[in-house]
């Protein structure tokens, strides 16, 4: 089995205080099979005590309050580590902080809950699929990149494509949803990348956590997956066994929350569709509900109207958990970092 390697930036190394929390973590980082752990204090770090050599991941804790430096956080040293190599940098915290995309900071790949990542297993499969990401671009090899010969661009990048689990019916709009930037990278030399720039890797990764699993598209959460098939929470829930051959299973499933693939779900209805009453996407949700055994108080509703048929899902300002609403009861939020097929929540106005 190999060996990977894993960078640990903690104030939990800054002091050999009986602090339960740090004693626990430091047993963990120093007791994980098979994953060769280098750890540092926050302040060995700012010392430029960072080794100079290839890591595959950079955990780093974002509150320093048992350091000497707490003035300091992790977004500060999430920088400095950027600069010695080309490492995927994820920063964790087991503190009530909403690890949502709006709330990502920079220099950074990832923003996780360190209760979700306190799992040998889980930083295996994480530094795995980064080594299969990082394998896959090396066998990629391009004189050049037309991005608008999409049948070609689909060809090249089979080995990404298989490792998403990408279904055929996706992969040219799968493809040209990618940052184009990956691709010109491909073109050049990519031990040429340099020090701090971002590889094909890191960019995928950020691609993958902001877009393809952090919003709305190729792969719906459970409340999109509800509100596309015109169910509630409530119901989705109950039926979901029954969809589990349309979860995503590639790359970082197993250290994020269930998806979906939308256009696996939405192939299943028109199958259950026998009298082809599906005429239009209006049509879609309610067929899609009566004919997975919806009853009347298990369809989707609208959290403001109260009515059937929302069309999209939204939040409320300064809220965190999103509702089925009619476009017409709320308004976009525009995002011009997205590109179709990605979609955020709308706003729904209080």
């Amino acid at each position: 089995m190999p060996t990977y390697s894993l960078l640990v930036i903690d104030d939990c190394f800054s002091s050999e205080k009986s602090i339960p929390k740090h004693m626990a973590r430091r047993r963990f980082f120093s007791s994980m099979a098979n994953i060769e752990t280098v750890t540092l204090s926050p302040e060995e770090a700012l010392e430029n005590a960072i080794p100079k050599r290839h890591f595959d991941l950079t955990l780093i804790d974002f509150d320093f309050k048992h350091s000497s430096r707490s003035e300091i956080d992790g977004t500060n040293l999430s920088a400095i580590t950027r600069r010695h190599k080309d490492t995927p940098v994820y920063l964790y915290s087991d503190g009530l902080y909403d690890t949502s995309y709006a709330q990502q900071p920079p220099n950074m790949e990832r923003f996780v809950s360190y209760s979700d990542f306190a799992n040998a297993n889980i930083i295996f499969e994480e530094i795995k699929n980064i080594r299969a990401l990082n394998s896959s671009f090396s066998n990629i090899k391009l004189d050049r990149v037309d991005q608008n010969d999409i049948s070609s661009m689909v060809k090249l990048s089979r080995p990404v494509l298989d490792l998403f689990g990408c279904p055929a019916s996706d992969e040219r709009s799968f493809v040209a949803s990618m940052p184009s930037e990956i691709w010109s990278l491909l073109t050049k030399d990519q031990s040429a990348v340099p020090n701090g720039g971002l590889s094909p890797t890191i960019l995928t990764i950020r691609w993958f956590i902001n877009s393809l699993h952090g919003c709305e598209g190729f792969l719906l959460d459970e409340p999109a997956a509800a509100r596309f098939l015109g169910i509630n929470l409530e119901f989705f829930n109950r039926i979901k066994s029954s969809l589990k051959r349309f979860e995503y299973k590639g790359l970082f499933n197993k250290s994020n929350s269930k998806r979906w693939w939308l256009s696996k779900l939405q192939s299943y209805i028109y199958e259950l569709d026998k009298e082809h009453e599906i005429q239009s996407s209006r049509d879609f949700p309610v067929i899609a509900a009566r004919v997975l055994g919806a009853r009347a108080d298990d369809v989707a509703e609208c959290i403001v109207c109260g009515k059937e048929g929302p069309e999209a899902l939204g939040r409320f300002k300064h809220e965190i958990d999103v509702h089925p609403v009619h476009f017409r009861c709320s308004r976009v939020q525009l995002d011009n970092s997205l590109q179709s097929p990605f979609t955020r929540p709308r706003l729904i106005e209080s």
